[in-house]
């Protein structure tokens, strides 16, 4: 059944074309949230529903389980023999939902829940996004010419209805199944033509799949400079889009072509963000290939115990999402499909038959409806006018109300938001007080939104001062509470358990943000990368988790690796590792979190990346402290320009 399994990674962007697919049907046959606002005959049950299950659509990616939970109580809402439209797209929610998270059981059932309500409203698009998404899983478990029956008869249904979005999610689809195949040409090309139907659409927001699969393609005809190029592209939209799942896959194919370029170190790094980034969203499928991807690349390095570690880590993931009672359910719904499967393949092409047939009829009595229009026009606006006029002074009450009762809840919660600031603000030292422990020092801090996952910290202890730099799991309202949790942390093991050596700091802060976390009953994963210093006047110790030292010393650049564990439960914890520095006058240190190095800009909508920050390093570190910050400052927003900041950054320079 799982032939096919080595190409799950380029299966998985037809997860979010089903995506994509049940977005396209909620607009063209659901309310918009003005005829909510305005259609008066929509009862509060079913306004309640429609916010569920629009906000349901947004967690597909990120959080299946909330997405399932939240159409669960969408359902509650409304009568569901009354609104079969709402049900339908319920239906389909529920399908995209456990298609992602794996269980393709449950998402077949309730896809083919969703195809026989739009078969019987007639609902054209509706039938055929459901066809393509039910092909999507049939492409999954090897069924290739299943999957193609069922893509060619959404394609036929797509082009007489002239759909061109929905068009190119279908090409797309067939790309994919050529590409299973091991017809990379007419893969390419059906993957350029649908390219080309998003292009004429004009929303960049939802061309990542497209870019994915054609990097995929050109990597397996060896193109790698395409490859890269078109991965690149639809990483940028997956972060831009906060598409985790999609940017996860992005990584593990950006992570292959460097291996297969020699870059092998290279591709162990993206390979361990797409590791964490698996991890933080739980996204079982890109764990799975990402301990395969390091255990081939670990065995490549002759590193056995590394590999032979993520290889078994590989092994229990790949049965978990083979498990026997998800392939049990897949045959049952497979053996009632082939069941009514001629029944339904012939109501389908009588469907396509009736689509034309009313077109045609549309034309022969276009001439009769328009003279009866233009007979009716009169009488009809003179009662428009009137009615127009009643319902406007209706309408501008009710959303004179709407918008009162929406600005004071934006207000609330800008306000509430503000209110965090000024608390995060009490946890970051004062710049008096850096100033004071630190005399020739700068910190530049630039949050994303108006508080930060990022924070900088300050304590004296006897004659050494500690400092540090620390990026806490997510930005704005989340980062920030995580950030406090870890403050805490760092101030208890220092303040309760007296201690000054970095590495142990680390070790107890920990343990401390671990238990912490394990008070709650969801299972959090949170924590941080740190950046920590003890110094006096003649030595500086470092530990780290993540986040590296860099020392300047006659216009040099000398960097002290972090260890690669984080400040949160992880796989294979060690002792953080304390590393010691005899100081000269005049050395320079900069500790700081990814933020500036991460941020897309440039000329080439690229990432700043360590090197060039490096370079721009070396060209300042002379100057006064003050000054740099004000440099690096201006860096930033020259190099950021029109793009949206991508992330909290935090840098602490440091003069001997």
């Amino acid at each position: 059944m799982h032939k096919h399994l080595p190409s799950v990674i380029l299966i998985f962007i037809f997860g979010l074309l089903s995506v994509f697919n049940n977005k396209l049907c909620a607009q063209e046959n659901y309310f918009t949230i003005q005829d909510i606002i305005t259609d008066q005959n929509q009862d509060s049950n079913t306004i309640n529903a429609q916010v569920l299950l629009d906000s349901s659509e947004n967690y597909w990616y990120t959080f299946p389980d909330s997405s399932i939970f939240l159409t669960e109580q969408a359902i509650k809402c409304f009568d569901t023999i009354k609104h079969k439209k709402i049900i339908s797209r319920a239906y389909s929610s529920f399908g995209t939902s456990y298609y992602i998270k794996g269980d393709y059981g449950k998402s077949l059932a309730y896809y083919f829940k969703a195809l026989n309500i739009n078969t019987v409203l007639s609902d054209s698009i509706g039938i055929a996004i459901t066809l393509n998404n039910i092909g999507n899983i049939y492409m999954v478990e090897g069924k290739l010419t299943e999957a193609n029956e069922l893509f060619l008869s959404a394609l036929d249904i797509k082009n007489i209805l002239k759909d061109n979005k929905s068009v190119g999610h279908t090409l797309l689809s067939i790309s994919n199944l050529y590409y299973l195949e091991g017809n990379y040409a007419d893969a390419l090309d059906y993957a350029l033509n649908a390219l080309e139907k998003y292009r004429i659409h004009g929303n960049r927001d939802e061309m990542a799949p497209v870019f994915t699969s054609l990097g995929i393609i050109c990597n397996n005809i060896n193109k790698l400079d395409e490859a890269l190029k078109y991965l690149d592209s639809a990483l940028v939209i997956s972060k831009q889009t906060k598409d985790h799942q999609n940017e996860c896959i992005i990584l593990l194919n950006i992570g292959t072509i460097h291996i297969q370029s020699g870059s092998i170190r290279k591709g162990i790094t993206f390979f361990e963000n797409s590791l964490f980034l698996a991890q933080e969203i739980d996204y079982l499928l890109g764990l799975s290939k990402s301990f395969e991807k390091l255990g081939d690349a670990y065995e490549k390095l002759s590193m056995h115990n590394e590999a032979l570690l993520y290889h078994k880590l590989f092994i229990d993931m790949r049965d978990s999402l083979l498990r026997i009672e998800n392939i049990e359910a897949t045959i049952k719904e497979n053996l009632e499909y082939a069941f009514q499967k001629e029944r339904d393949l012939t109501n389908l092409e009588q469907h396509k038959i009736d689509i034309v047939t009313k077109e045609n009829e549309k034309r022969k009595n276009l001439i009769l409806i328009i003279t009866l229009i233009l007979f009716c026009v009169l009488i009809m606006i003179i009662i428009s006018v009137y009615l127009s006029y009643k319902k406007k002074q209706r309408s501008n009450f009710i959303l004179e109300n709407k918008n009162t009762l929406i600005n004071f809840q934006l207000k609330e919660i800008k306000d509430s938001i503000i209110y965090a600031k000024r608390i995060q603000a009490v946890i970051l030292p004062q710049d008096s007080k850096v100033k004071e422990y630190l005399k020739d020092s700068f910190v530049l801090f630039l949050p994303k939104a108006i508080v930060s996952g990022d924070f900088y910290w300050i304590e004296k202890c006897g004659d050494k001062v500690l400092f540090a730099v620390a990026d806490c799991t997510g930005h704005g309202v989340p980062g920030a509470m995580v950030s406090v949790i870890c403050n805490n942390g760092l101030n208890r093991s220092v303040r309760e358990h007296k201690i000054t050596d970095p590495g142990k700091i680390l070790d107890m802060t920990r343990k401390i943000v671990v238990e912490e976390f394990e008070k709650s009953e969801d299972d959090v994963k949170d924590g941080m990368d740190i950046a920590l210093c003890s110094m006096n006047s003649k030595e500086l110790k470092y530990a780290g988790a993540f986040n590296p030292l860099w020392l300047v010393r006659n216009g040099e650049i000398f960097e002290t690796i972090a260890d690669r564990q984080p400040i949160s439960r992880f796989m294979s914890q060690e002792p953080f590792t304390t590393h010691h520095i005899n100081l000269q006058k005049g050395d320079v240190i900069y500790i700081f979190t990814d933020g500036f190095i991460d941020q897309f800009g440039g000329e080439h909508d690229k990432k700043y990346k360590t090197s060039n920050f490096k370079r721009f390093i070396l060209t300042i570190h002379e100057m006064d402290m003050d000054k740099q910050r004000t440099m690096l400052n201006e860096e930033f927003n020259r190099w950021k320009a029109d793009f949206e900041q991508i992330d909290d950054v935090c840098i602490m320079g440091v003069r001997v």
